[in-house]
């Protein structure tokens, strides 16, 4: 009996290739026999509970939790009781601003700034238009983004 036919076969090696940032990102498992194939949901779960680690370990500092609200600006994601909110940049980004504000009047001129870059009157009508949209899509905590009747914007804690 040969040397070659008695020698144990090497596991699948994992190998990480960072893609580049805008490249979708595909896993694929090399076989012994050379195939590339999906990985299965067992070779999967190492994977996904060292990630889960990864991002546990790294909080989120910017975040703000208004009650059942959180906002998390380095990951530009809002969420309202566990449950991500379907919002478009602009909404976001109006959101994350007064979420910062943490419970303080933000004029339209403020936000505009913050968000859009600029304080031109033309542009506060497109606030009042933003902040319309999240209430309608923050459902129950709407109440939470109050109005201040010639002031501007506040987001209060529930």
């Amino acid at each position: 009996m040969s040397a070659a036919l008695s020698s144990p076969v090497p596991a699948p090696r994992l190998q990480v290739v960072p893609p580049p940032s805008s490249a979708p990102v595909a896993l694929l498992v090399l076989t012994e026999d050379g195939r590339l194939l999906p990985p299965t949901p067992d070779q999967l779960a190492p994977l996904a509970a060292l990630l889960d680690r990864a991002t546990a370990r790294t909080p989120d500092s910017d975040a703000v939790e208004l009650g059942d609200l959180a906002v998390h600006p380095a990951s530009h994601v809002a969420t309202l009781a566990g449950r991500r909110l379907p919002l478009t940049v602009r909404e976001f980004e109006v959101l994350a601003d007064l979420a910062r504000a943490r419970g303080r009047t933000r004029s339209r001129e403020q936000v505009l700034a913050a968000v859009w870059g600029t304080d031109d009157d033309r542009g506060r009508r497109s606030v009042d238009v933003h902040v319309a949209r999240l209430r309608a899509k923050l459902g129950p905590a709407a109440g939470q983004l109050v109005t201040v009747r010639g002031r501007g914007y506040r987001l209060d804690p529930a």
